[in-house]
């Protein structure tokens, strides 16, 4: 099986509708994606995943790119714990106007995250605990990332005839700040869905770029902070459902609450302590290329 299969069944498996307890809904067909599906995380999604693995990583390579997104200019490091020598602890995002934690994956290493085959990962009830319990630096008062309706008024559900145009909030490319994790992945990081908003397969999908954060995961989704309001059109979901975002293939959808994700911390408006941004090495040549100059000038005037 070659790498463009193992991605589409991976893809496939990701809107594959399951049996919900309780409802008596049988498994769809799989290449019959039905309305509410895209991104319920199950077994069939993480097994998508692990077929597609090797594909994702050959597609996207995480690195820190400073010429893809906008986060050489939107992004902006803050201190925390008061010792400047190791480097920033978060950075204040311009255009959001709040701050992320550096470390992408707050529940790697916690006594929360105890899904034996996936680090980090949280209940979203151990989610919400593990933030507005952490301190950095004497720093409380984080978060989850929150999500509201693109279009300001209400959430637009899964259509099988446009989920990757960016347009409706369960599906692909979704670049409006309301999401902020969507906004942070496609916007900020510059990184790609596994589809164009035209509906086509798009090689360099999933986490391309990392930005400055550490332990930014492809192989796991984000929990918002937002509970997934019943679709008044599908009443298959009940109301345990929880909104997430899955960067492996820059996807919005949702999971259920005792579901293991992962979590990122954010903090209203800008905290910690400004660092003095570090000069890319061109600049910095050209910065002591004109001090060079500048000292021979000073010199030539000495001796005249």
């Amino acid at each position: 099986m070659d790498c463009p299969e193992l991605v589409w069944r991976a893809r496939l498996a990701t809107m594959r509708p399951r049996h919900e307890a309780g409802t008596g809904l049988p498994r769809g067909a799989a290449d019959q994606p039905s309305q509410g599906t895209v991104m319920n995380l199950s077994a069939l999604t993480r097994l998508g995943l692990l077929l597609a693995g090797g594909c994702v990583a050959a597609a996207a390579q995480s690195q820190s790119l400073p010429t893809q997104g906008t986060w050489t200019t939107t992004l902006q490091a803050r201190d925390l714990d008061g010792n400047l020598a190791n480097g920033a602890e978060a950075y204040y995002d311009t255009v959001l106007k709040i701050t992320w934690l550096a470390n992408a994956d707050l529940g790697l290493g916690s006594a929360y995250a105890n899904f034996e085959d996936q680090p980090g990962a949280v209940t979203w009830a151990d989610a919400k605990t593990l933030v507005a319990d952490f301190n950095l630096g004497g720093v409380t008062g984080w978060r989850l990332p929150t999500v509201a309706p693109i279009n300001g008024e209400s959430f637009q559900y899964y259509d099988p005839n446009d989920y990757w145009t960016g347009q409706r909030d369960q599906g692909y490319n979704i670049v409006s700040p309301n999401s902020e994790l969507a906004h942070m992945f496609h916007v900020t990081l510059g990184n790609k869905s596994i589809l164009d908003t035209s509906g086509n397969d798009q090689e360099g999908f999933g986490v391309s770029n990392q930005g400055p954060f550490s332990n930014l995961s492809s192989g796991n989704a984000y929990w918002f902070g937002t509970r997934f309001l019943q679709n008044p059109d599908d009443p298959r979901y009940p109301q345990n459902r929880v909104w997430l975002f899955y960067p492996a293939f820059g996807s919005q959808g949702f999971a259920k609450d005792t579901n293991g994700l992962l979590v990122w911390a954010v903090h209203d408006g800008d905290v910690g302590t400004a660092l003095s941004p570090v000069p890319e090495p061109s600049s910095l040549a050209l910065m002591l290329a004109g001090l060079g100059g500048t000292l021979m000038l000073a010199r030539r005037r000495l001796h005249d």
